[in-house]
C-alpha cells in the first residue's frame, strides 16, 4: 500500500504514520485490484465497506426506472466511494461501481465507524475525518445538482466544463468522461451533445479534440 498517498486523503488526515497503521489494522484494509471492465459494486450487493482509489479510475452509476444508466460520480486516486451506503450497512447497493481502467483500490470496513467508542483517540479521529469526507462529497454532488438544474444542453455542457476548469485551476483540460460518459452524465442525448460541442467550437467558445477540451 502507498502510505504515503493515504495519509493525503480525508480519511486520514493529519495521522501519523503509526496512527495510520493501526487506522488500517482497525479498519480491516485489503487491498484489491481490478482490470479495466471490472465490478467493484454490484447492483443489489450488500455493502459493508467502503474504498479508496490508490489508482486508476472508478464510475460510479445506477439505473433509473426505465434501465437507462445515470453517472452519478467518477471517483479518481485519493478519493473514496461507497462510504455512505458502506456506513448505513446497504443491504442491497443501489449503484454499481464499474473501473473505468486499470483499478487498485484500499478497502476498508465501515463497521468500526458506527460504533461509540469515544474514549478510543484513533476512533474519534477516524470518525471526524469521515465525517469530513462526506462533507466534501456531497459539496461534489452540489456540483452535479448545478448541471442537471440546468434547462439547455450548453448551458449543462458550460457548467461542466466551468466545474472542471475550476477544479483544476486551469482552461485546458483531459475529461475523465468518453462521449457517451459525458452524454450520460449531463442527462442528454449523445448525438446532441455532440451537435452542441460542434456547434460551440465553431462559435469559438471552445475547442476539443477527443477527451482535450480547452475553454477559449
Amino acid at each position: 500500500m502507498d502510505m504515503s498517498l493515504l495519509l493525503k486523503t480525508y480519511i486520514f488526515a493529519g495521522l501519523t504514520q503509526e496512527e495510520l497503521s493501526g487506522a488500517l489494522e482497525y479498519l480491516s484494509a485489503q487491498e484489491s485490484c481490478y482490470k479495466k471492465g471490472g465490478i467493484l459494486i454490484n447492483l443489489g450487493d450488500s455493502i459493508t465497506r467502503f474504498g479508496v482509489i490508490m489508482s486508476g479510475v472508478v464510475q460510479v452509476s445506477c439505473d433509473d426506472i426505465n434501465g437507462n444508466r445515470m453517472i452519478m460520480a467518477t471517483v479518481s486516486k485519493g478519493e473514496i466511494f461507497g462510504e455512505s451506503l458502506a456506513v448505513t450497512g446497504a443491504k442491497e447497493s443501489p449503484i454499481c461501481a464499474m473501473a473505468v481502467e486499470d483499478v487498485c483500490v484500499v478497502w476498508l470496513d465501515a463497521g468500526p465507524i458506527r460504533k461509540n467508542l469515544a474514549d478510543n483517540p484513533l476512533h474519534t479521529k477516524i470518525v471526524a475525518n469521515f465525517i469530513s469526507a462526506v462533507a466534501h462529497k456531497c459539496l461534489s454532488m452540489n456540483d452535479r445538482i448545478q448541471i442537471l438544474s440546468k434547462k439547455t444542453i450548453r448551458e449543462k455542457v458550460i457548467t461542466y466544463l466551468s466545474q472542471l476548469a475550476e477544479h483544476k485551476r486551469c482552461t485546458e483540460f483531459t475529461l475523465p468522461l468518453d462521449r457517451q460518459d459525458m452524454a450520460n452524465y449531463l442527462g442528454v442525448e449523445r448525438s446532441a451533445l455532440s451537435r452542441e460541442l460542434s456547434k460551440m467550437s465553431a462559435e469559438g467558445i471552445i475547442s476539443y479534440h477527443k477527451n482535450n477540451f480547452r475553454i477559449l
